[in-house]
């Protein structure tokens, strides 16, 4: 039996690759719905709740005006129709989606090497702390990721088998991240490229894969154009405010992605030593390949952005360039079967082609290149199985282990929780005649926990347009003008500015600070309300950025 029939019959799902497959998606559908309430709706969540509740004929024309398709919150309008719109049960569809791709996941990693990779790919899925965020956040990347998982499993399955359900699956998964987001279309293109580099692959397939790549397009017609118009609207208004990275950051994101900088190093240790022994079996390509992406990224590490000068910070651009070209090469013309050619082609072009995209239009961020997160975590499965003696195997195992679950966060570093901010200034607000509450673009995470009645009545929030306006910009938030009138019917005042702010006769005044200082440092709200009653009586901070403030003329 040669290399690639074996890695074939390894493939197979045998009676225990099914109870154990199985077994992995219970314990991921567990562990992950018993932790799904576990952080609070932050940042873009709380929007994809609010427009997902309004009727789908008027959230599509909302939602397409965003740098998303609108197919996430369409599924997630039926979900909550069907299961409720409660906290913990609008969570549990990311957490169904993300775990699914548990199953695909293991199976590549039974590719790899039997069942010990298996095994050991299916912790690292569990144990991914960027994994669990995104199944537990209500937003379309849960889809992105899982479902390049199946993409990528059923691109194997069509070189392996002849079968049409692989077409099928392959066709819905390719299918499912092109509506989803459209950073998905960038799987599409990584399906052609590796058609096209990997030899075997181009030989058998380039006629099957056209044929689905036909279907495919026919069925994303639709939203073809918008991609394009709405990727020149983002890139002419900068939509996407992030600094142009350097080459630490490729590192950053990796210790992210592996949940710790020990389990990357360790990593990258482990690879220059295979690149010494690359180099001594005469691998001209793959030694000096690894060895220098390897050194590379260990010295991006330690040398911090801080201290680069432009010299070092160039040169490292330059030399991550040739690194990367040279990787591309060596895995081309290496003996690696095609799943790991796959997997490893699928960790370094959409981290490099992220990456040297931003230097125009910054895209360089965890969430948008999350679709590269599982097979990095592949190829460190990949080196696992690399190692042919299997107690220094299993040694890397304990020693990647160790760091990768002690480096786990439940919380990610954006995620703030305000939550028993709000609760303590529902108590203030109960005491007082008005509430203040800023800044303005935290009024729907602010209002989820303040009021869920008013969170959830976006249906008649569209339909009040009556009034003065109460939100100036013409642009997306101009959505929510029905919700902050009836926050105002019910005491509350959503500002950033003190020259918004109408206090009346008001004789006390709840203020709930999220953080305003750090986007509008010229607020002056503290300061008119200080001017007005004097020091308050009650005061509270959490997380150092919220806190909340009573008011009280004596």
């Amino acid at each position: 039996m040669n290399l690639e029939t074996r890695k074939s019959h390894i493939a197979g799902i045998d009676a225990w690759t099914f109870i154990f497959s199985i077994s992995i998606l219970a314990i991921n559908l567990a562990v992950r719905g018993w932790f799904n309430v576990h952080t609070a709706m932050s940042r873009d969540e709380p929007y994809t709740l609010y427009f997902a509740q309004l009727p789908v004929r008027q959230l599509l024309p909302i939602v397409l005006e965003s740098n998303n398709p609108p197919s996430f919150e369409i599924l997630l309008h039926y979900w909550c129709e069907i299961v409720g719109n409660g906290e913990r049960s609008a969570r549990w569809l990311p957490t169904i989606i993300i775990s699914l791709g548990s199953i695909p996941f293991a199976l590549l990693g039974k590719r790899i090497g039997g069942f010990p990779t298996m095994i050991f790919s299916s912790l690292l899925f569990l144990g991914s702390g960027v994994l669990m965020n995104f199944s537990h956040l209500d937003r379309a990347y849960c889809l992105l990721i899982a479902g390049a998982i199946f993409q990528i499993y059923f691109l194997i399955k069509c070189y392996e088998s002849p079968s049409r359900i692989a077409d099928i699956g392959w066709i819905i998964a390719t299918t499912i991240i092109c509506y989803c987001h459209y950073f998905g279309w960038f799987m599409l293109a990584l399906t052609w490229f590796l058609i096209l580099s990997v030899p075997s692959l181009k030989a058998n397939m380039i006629r099957r894969i056209r044929t689905n790549t036909l279907v495919t397009l026919l069925v994303t017609a639709p939203i073809i154009v918008l991609v394009i118009s709405q990727l020149g609207a983002a890139a002419a208004e900068n939509a996407l405010e992030v600094t142009t990275p350097k080459v630490d950051h490729i590192t950053k994101l990796c210790v992210d992605f592996l949940n710790s900088e020990y389990a990357l190093l360790l990593t990258l240790l482990t690879s220059c030593v295979f690149g010494i022994l690359l180099l001594k079996r005469k691998q001209k390509l793959a030694g000096p390949a690894t060895m220098l992406l390897s050194l590379l990224f260990i010295s991006a590490h330690f040398i911090r952005a801080e201290h680069h000068h432009s010299i070092i910070t160039f040169l490292l651009f330059i030399l991550f360039l040739a690194a990367t070209i040279l990787c591309f090469s060596a895995i081309r013309s290496s003996k690696l079967v095609n799943t790991e050619k796959i997997i490893l082609y699928w960790t370094l072009l959409p981290i490099t082609c992220f990456f040297l995209a931003s230097a125009a239009f910054p895209v360089f961020i965890d969430r948008y290149v999350c679709f590269a997160l599982p097979p990095l975590i592949l190829s460190v499965v990949i080196l696992f199985s690399k190692i042919s003696w299997k107690p220094l195997r299993y040694v890397f195992a304990v020693f990647f282990l160790v760091p990768f679950f002690y480096g786990f966060r439940l919380t990610p570093p954006y995620n703030v929780d305000n939550r028993e901010a709000i609760d303590l200034f529902k108590k203030y607000h109960s005491a007082a005649e008005l509430g203040i509450a800023g800044p303005g673009y935290h009024d729907l995470d602010f209002t989820y926990y303040f009021n869920r009645s008013i969170f959830y009545n976006g249906t008649a929030h569209m339909q009040d347009t009556s009034g003065v306006k109460l939100i100036s910009d013409s642009g997306f938030a101009r959505y929510k003008e029905g919700l902050r009138r009836e926050l105002l019917r019910n005491r509350i005042i959503i500002s950033h500015d003190s020259s918004d702010i109408d206090l009346g006769d008001a004789q006390s005044v709840a203020y709930y600070d999220g953080n305003t200082k750090l986007s509008y440092p010229d607020n002056g709200i503290y300061d008119y309300l200080f001017a007005r009653f004097g020091q308050p009586i009650e005061r509270k901070s959490f997380e150092g950025i919220y806190t909340v403030y009573l008011f009280r003329k004596d």
